[in-house]
């Protein structure tokens, strides 16, 4: 399976770890240093087959509903929406998945 990572934030590592554990290739990793829309053409790329969207939170939706709509799987760091009506919208497709990396993360002692 191909990927597109669109973020690379602190967590991203993790992510592209694990694509490389069960034998996926990231075709590409985009951020904003590549524009603040160059996700839009990365979703449309017939080369991937999944969009891994790591981005801040308010822009899951948009991103997620143009990966989906360009027949991509997609897994979406949480929150995948930030209100009910996106999640309404989003509920209409099948191949989007979301994902919680940190919660074995050790919390540091107060």
């Amino acid at each position: 399976m191909r990927f597109t990572i669109i973020g690379s934030g602190f967590i991203m590592p993790r992510h592209a770890e694990s694509i490389n554990f069960v034998g996926g290739e990231i075709v590409d990793i985009i951020n904003t240093a590549h524009g603040d829309n160059i996700w839009k053409e990365a979703v449309k790329n017939p080369e991937v087959d999944c969009v891994v969207i790591l981005t801040p939170n308010d822009l899951h939706f948009s991103i997620a509903l143009e990966a989906l709509q360009n027949n991509k799987i997609v897994l979406c760091e949480k929150p995948l929406v930030l209100n009910s009506q996106d999640a309404a919208v989003l509920s209409r497709y099948k191949n989007i998945f979301t994902t919680l990396q940190l919660r074995h993360h050790r919390r540091k002692k107060i």
